[in-house]
This record gives structure tokens, C-alpha cells and sequence, in this order.
């Protein structure tokens, strides 16, 4: 029987602390669990349950957005266009045709025209250059193709019936003979409603030459915020038509955003990204409720969400047509 003797001469080998011997590798799932306790079935279902409760409270502060805050944005918006459509009226830099003072096509969203409309109750309301669903959100807006309320020609606005302030939400209830004015860097038209059209209708009769025709474009539906049929408002041009510049624009250089019914699909990324936030924010929150605190998740959260949920609404109306 052969046996092993120490090597002369050799230092022992280190003796392990108790501590060491005990000692678990590190390990991040190890130390995530031991950070977080493990949930039982009731508190899995609590959880989700939890979670569900968050996702409608979203819902609901997104209805809520829709009903009360988009208007407010609408006004906000018509107020900031408007001082800054007066500043420009007096001091004579209000667009007067399809190109600028500085020689440029007018950018969309550009103020254009103040409408009054007494039948619908609007009192300045600033037009804008551009009918896309984004333009609409900040008030109704003139085909870029089209020429300035007041000039000869067809003149065609196109506004909102239910969301972002509604401006045109009462087209319908336009009489013949109602009048409208205009006014824009030229000075202040008057127009006498016509016709009052929906889908389907015949066209109105070709003008005259020289002659001048505003038409107001929204749709109406049964139920608020759901597509209808489009709505058409002709009124002739009683007052003197003022100098028409040469058109630039053409209806085949329009995009497919800037016709009636038409949706802004830009906004997409910005309403997946919203809705991503909101329901990772609705998750997080309620762990925090689980593992932190109510109040300190939600004090935390809510804020967010509002932010969140303020921002999927405008974009997902944006996404829909430029009429409702």
C-alpha cells in the first residue's frame, strides 16, 4: 500500500474562513429574486387584476382627453394663430395668394383668412393653409389648390365636426341666404350661402367668370366622432372679388392626406410609441404598488400616463379623418 507524504519543505495550504466555505457564487437571478419576493397565485391574480384596472383607467383618461382636453388645444392654438395672423394682417405681410412674401409656397398650417360664421357661432376663426388631419386639428384649413376667400374662383375650406373644437360640427343647420365673411391680407369679402349639399347631391352650376365661390367641407353623422357622410356648404361671393394672383398649385399635386376623409398616417409611430408607454407605465406602476407603495406608485405614475395618454389621443385623431 502505497502512501503520499507532504512534500518537505512545502507551505501548508490556507486554511478557509467558516464564512467562505458558505459562500454562494454570485449570480444576478439569485440576487433579483432574493430582491423582489416571489408572488403567490393570489397576489399573481391580484396583479393582473391590478393591471386591467390600469389599462381602463387609461382608456377612460383617454375619452376624457378626446372630450375635454382637444378642444382646449383647439382653442389654445386658434388664439396663438391669431395674434400672430393680426400682427401680420397690420403690418401687410398676410399671404394673399398660393406664394408668400418671400417668394415660397406657403407652408401648410399657415394662417390664411379669418372666418366669421354666425349660423355656427364662429368668430374669427383662423383658416390655415392645408387640409391634412394635422393641419384641421388646429382649425379648419383651405385647400392648397384653392384660391383666398374673396378672389375669383372656388375657394374651399375644409374643418372638423366633432373633435379638436368642432368648428364646422353644425353645417346642417346653414340656411340659404345666411351670410359668411372672410377676411384675409386683401381685406374683408362677404359670401350668402347658396346650397347646402351632402353625398350624392348634384353639383352646383359652373360660375360665371369673375364670379367667386366659398365652399365649407366637414361630414356629419348620427353619433359624435364617428365617419359620416361628407357635407358641402356653397356660398356665392356677394362683395367685389379682390385681385387673383396666378395659381401654383394644382389639385394633382395634392397628397392623398390633404383630400376629404383623409387620415395622416405620420402619425402612427407617434401613437405606437404613446401606446407602448402607456402600457409599459401602467405595468411598472403597479409594481410599485405591489413592492413600494399606493400612493408613491401612483404619485409617480399618474403623471405619466396623463402625459402619455395626452399624446395617443392627439395622435390617434390625427390618424383618423380630417373631418371628424
Amino acid at each position: 500500500m502505497t502512501t503520499t507524504s507532504p512534500t518537505p519543505g512545502a507551505p501548508p495550504s490556507p486554511k478557509k474562513r467558516p464564512e467562505e466555505e458558505f459562500r454562494v457564487p454570485y449570480s444576478p437571478r439569485i440576487s433579483l429574486t432574493a430582491a423582489i419576493p416571489a408572488m403567490d397565485e393570489l397576489d399573481r391574480y391580484r396583479y393582473w387584476g391590478s393591471v386591467l384596472v390600469a389599462i381602463g383607467m387609461v382608456l377612460v383618461v383617454f375619452v376624457l382627453q378626446v372630450v375635454l382636453v382637444l378642444p382646449v388645444k383647439h382653442l389654445r392654438d386658434q388664439q396663438v394663430a391669431f395674434e400672430g395672423f393680426r400682427y401680420d394682417l397690420a403690418n401687410g405681410t398676410a399671404p394673399v395668394g398660393q406664394i408668400g412674401p418671400d417668394d415660397l409656397a406657403i407652408a401648410p398650417g399657415t394662417p390664411v383668412a379669418l372666418l366669421n360664421v354666425p349660423g355656427l357661432g364662429l368668430e374669427n376663426e383662423v383658416v390655415f393653409a392645408g387640409t391634412t388631419s394635422d393641419v384641421t386639428a388646429s382649425g379648419p384649413g383651405l385647400r392648397r389648390d384653392a384660391v383666398l376667400p374673396g378672389q375669383a374662383g372656388a375657394s374651399v375650406i375644409v374643418g372638423r365636426s366633432s373633435a379638436f373644437g368642432a368648428p364646422f360640427g353644425g353645417l346642417l343647420a346653414l340656411q340659404i341666404g345666411d351670410t359668411i365673411t372672410a377676411t384675409t391680407g386683401q381685406g374683408t369679402s362677404t359670401y350668402t350661402v347658396t346650397d347646402v349639399r351632402r353625398g350624392g347631391d348634384p353639383l352646383p352650376e359652373a360660375m360665371p367668370a369673375g364670379s367667386g365661390r366659398l365652399t365649407l367641407v366637414s361630414t356629419h353623422a348620427p353619433i359624435p366622432y364617428f365617419s359620416g357622410s361628407v357635407v358641402r356648404v356653397d356660398a356665392s361671393l356677394t362683395s367685389e372679388p379682390f385681385v387673383t394672383p396666378n395659381q401654383v398649385v394644382a389639385n394633382a399635386t395634392l397628397s392623398a392626406e390633404e383630400q376629404t376623409l383623409a387620415g395622416d398616417p405620420s402619425a402612427v409611430p407617434w401613437l405606437v410609441l404613446a401606446l407602448i408607454g402607456v402600457l409599459a407605465t401602467a405595468v411598472l406602476a403597479v409594481l410599485g404598488v405591489h413592492y413600494w407603495g399606493r400612493w408613491q406608485a401612483w404619485l409617480v405614475g399618474f403623471p405619466i400616463l396623463l402625459l402619455l395618454a395626452t399624446t395617443a389621443s392627439v395622435q390617434a385623431m390625427i390618424l383618423l379623418p380630417n373631418t371628424l
